[in-house]
């Protein structure tokens, strides 16, 4: 399965995702608890991004479809981490193996 990075609106869907489980574009709108709202159609157009991403399947219900999550919240933090030392060693290398061993010393 390929794991593309999210935007922050991609990102906030998916946590809603992952904690419903299973989800219409209007149980997103309705779970969503930040300030700004959105346009149903903007949920809606974020949750096809996420489906063509691959991080959601779908099935039709009806005349709506129900979403659910094809990549789980630990999938995806592995994948941010792993992207994350593969750039910071890229850029790094040396000094970034050095600070994680003194780092590593340090821990309770």
């Amino acid at each position: 399965m390929l794991i593309n990075s999210l935007s922050n609106l991609e990102q906030e869907t998916m946590e809603i995702v992952w904690r419903l489980g299973e989800c219409t574009v209007n149980d997103v709108l309705h779970a969503r608890t930040t300030k700004k709202t959105l346009a149903y159609t903007t949920i809606a157009t974020i949750i096809d991004r996420l489906y063509t991403k691959k991080f959601l399947s779908r099935e039709q219900r009806g005349k709506q479809y129900v979403y659910v999550p094809q990549v789980s919240k630990e999938e995806f933090g592995t994948f941010v981490a792993r992207k994350f030392m593969q750039h910071f060693m890229k850029n790094f290398g040396d000094i970034a193996i050095a600070s994680f061993a003194e780092s590593i010393e340090t821990l309770p």
